[in-house]
This record gives structure tokens, sequence and C-alpha cells, in this order.
């Protein structure tokens, strides 16, 4: 409980929070939200998680695997909830539902550098989760925290079109698990 001296009013922290509206994303705003998810996830709570992931064991590979691959989900979502939430977004899947989609038409509407800009961020935030997940080498993502100078942040032999990045997405998606699964299968072996 406060007392407003000059008005001799009482506020209790009880109070209900004032609502606030969802906002609308921008460029630099996407920016922001993937450089401090990825900081959460090199230097916060979600690393601590993360390198406890390491920990889960089993005899039988697939099962370890799932329940390795989901507790990163876990707190990766966890991490971007955190972020969306300082923001305004919702503190649900709802609020993850609504920053993909502006997101989403974010990117349909950016120039071909924003877009290979977030692209490359959601990329390194992807593979240090992984990294950290499944104690794999970490990439260097330096070059990509800070952003803005497009020609520094990207070579021009990135510059593709929207179906050859997918492919591209696809099998770095796809060597990534392999790696994992070789890993585990190492492990495993020992």
């Amino acid at each position: 409980m406060i007392r407003n001296m000059s008005r001799n009013t009482i506020r209790t922290f009880s109070a209900a929070a004032p609502q606030f509206t969802t906002p609308n994303l921008t460029f630099e705003m996407a920016k922001g939200i993937s450089n401090t998810t990825l900081f959460y996830v090199n230097q916060g709570l979600a690393n601590q998680s993360m390198k406890q992931i390491n920990n889960i064991t089993g005899d039988d590979l697939a099962p370890v695997l799932v329940r390795k691959w989901q507790k990163m989900m876990e707190a990766h979502f966890t991490t971007q909830v955190t972020v969306l939430t300082a923001l305004g977004y919702p503190a649900s899947e709802q609020g993850l539902q609504i920053y993909n989609g502006q997101l989403q038409q974010l990117m349909a509407s950016a120039s071909p550098d924003d877009q290979e800009e977030l692209r490359l961020g959601s990329r390194d935030l992807w593979r240090t989760t992984m990294a950290w997940s499944f104690d794999m080498p970490r990439p260097d993502n330096t070059t990509n925290l800070v952003v803005g100078k497009h020609e520094e942040v990207r070579a021009p032999k990135h510059k593709a079109s929207a179906s050859d990045r997918r492919t591209l997405c696809t099998f770095i998606v796809q060597d990534s698990l392999c790696t994992v699964y070789g890993a585990l299968h190492q492990h495993a072996a020992r």
C-alpha cells in the first residue's frame, strides 16, 4: 500500500493492471525480439534449462531424443513469450500466434534485404537453441546481433528466391536433426 501524501489517497499494489493493446510489429521490433531472445538463450535462464536437457538419458534413443526435443521447444517458446510479453503481447500461445501472424505479414511487405536480415536472425536463434540443448558446437552469431548495415550482415550468395530459401531451410533443419541424432547415437553407444 502506498499513501500519496500530496493528495492524501491510498493505492494498493493489488489493483488491476492496466490493459494494453497488442502492438503493431515493426521491422525494428522484430529485430529486437530476435536479438533479445537470442541473448536470453545464450545468457539467461533459458540457457540453464537447455544445458539441463543434456542430462536426459535413457536406454532407448528415440524416446530420449523426443523428450530432449520437447524440452528444448518448451524452453525456446517460454523464452520467446517472455520477450513478447514485455512488448505487450499476451503471455500465452495466443501471443505467439499473434506475433507470428504479424511477422508473416511484415515479411511479405518487407524489402528483400530486410527479409534476409530477419531470416538470418531466426536461423541463428534456432541454431543456438539446438546447440545448447543437444551439446553441439555453438555457431558464431556475433555478426548478426548488431544489425543495421545490410551489406555487412549478408553475402550476395544469400540473396535467393523464396522457394530457394524454403528449400535451404528444410536442408538446414534436416542436417541439424541428423547431427543431433548422430550425436545421441554416438553417446548411447558409449
